[in-house]
């Protein structure tokens, strides 16, 4: 699909730029807490200082790695017709990725089988507006934890002909994904290098940290080329500044140090900025989505991510436990400001 309308741009360029150096100056003062030693052996081979756990950046170094990252990028799908593009005005929507269970109108909520991932994949092949398959359902309970992935690639790779989302977490998992896709597609790592065709969620560990699992994942995937997308989960009140603005400096600054590592590992590779910043309901404690400042942020995110010059993620979000009002309201707000906000991919 593509957008017609331009960008919404809450924050004026002098702001966006704000926040840029804010960013920048908080990873070259505080840092990143890097906890994957391969990770923090390629920032310091690159310049960083890196002390015990702690990895500061150079701030021309950060905007000079992250510039090598492409602007658009494609990635195939078994079906050639399929293929997707990110950038430009290109608008991606894709499946709801990790939800924690398995649900319908006549059987209810439950934890998930293998069986029953088989049917949410053949609803994502169905639906025509699903461009892209988000990541992966609910875990199978019915299967061991060691060996679930394998079945959800299997999948994936026999009951899609779209694009399909790979997965992080950790270097075997990251491997086995690689590695069926290849053979799903009919090539090997080096095809897949020359013709991307998975898109990774990574997801940071707000505030500051870059665990184990998603670095390893992260290195294995860049590796071959496959497209990295950097998520903070930054909730403004909770694990993140109260404050708006804050809230954007912390989010943009582990987007940059995440980015700085995927280029380290392979520049050029397809990187793309993601937005996740919402808030908490002070009196409770727990995550709002759909609410004003969630719309606010990922229009703010969107410019954030121009700066960059990445292509950019963001998220249909709601904070209701059950398909109703509350639901409709919030879901229409966060996709306002996601479309709006110049979003190329749409995930859940």
């Amino acid at each position: 699909m593509r957008n017609p309308h331009p960008p919404i741009a809450p924050l004026r360029d002098e702001h966006v730029e704000q926040v840029h150096r804010a960013a920048l100056s908080l990873l070259a003062t505080t840092g990143m807490r890097v906890l994957d030693p391969g990770a923090r052996r390629r920032y310091e081979h690159a310049g960083c200082r890196v002390d015990d756990l702690m990895v500061r950046f150079d701030p021309e170094m950060v905007e000079a790695t992250v510039s090598t990252a492409p602007a658009m990028f494609q990635l195939r799908a078994r079906d050639r017709t399929k293929d997707l593009h990110f950038g430009g005005r290109d608008v991606v929507f894709s499946s709801v990725g990790g939800p924690a269970f398995a649900a319908d109108a006549l059987r209810g909520r439950r934890p998930g089988t293998d069986a029953e991932q088989v049917e949410f994949l053949k609803v994502v092949q169905q639906l025509d507006i699903v461009h892209q398959e988000g990541g992966g359902p609910f875990e199978a309970m019915d299967l061991p934890a060691e060996t679930r992935h394998l079945h959800l690639y299997r999948h994936l790779a026999t009951l899609l002909d779209k694009n399909y989302q790979g997965t992080a977490l950790g270097r075997e998992r990251a491997a086995d994904c690689i590695d069926i896709t290849a053979l799903a597609l009919g090539t090997d790592r080096d095809g897949l290098a020359a013709e991307p065709a998975l898109l990774t969620i990574v997801n940071t560990n707000t505030p500051l940290t870059l665990d184990v699992p998603m670095a390893e994942g992260l290195i294995e995937l860049a590796t071959v080329g496959q497209a990295i997308c950097i998520t903070p989960f930054t909730l403004a009140g909770a694990m993140a500044p109260a404050t708006l603005a804050g809230a954007l400096v912390l989010q943009h600054a582990e987007v940059l140090a995440t980015a700085t590592l995927v280029q380290l590992v392979r520049p050029g590779c397809p990187t793309m900025y993601g937005s996740f910043t919402s808030n908490v309901d002070m009196r409770s404690g727990s995550p709002a989505f759909g609410t004003p400042e969630y719309t606010k942020a990922a229009q703010a995110g969107g410019q954030l991510a121009r700066r960059c010059g990445l292509p950019y993620r963001s998220s249909n979000t709601t904070g209701s436990n059950a398909v109703d009002a509350q639901a409709v309201y919030e879901s229409s707000m966060s996709l306002l400001g996601a479309v709006m906000g110049g979003a190329h991919l749409v995930n859940h």
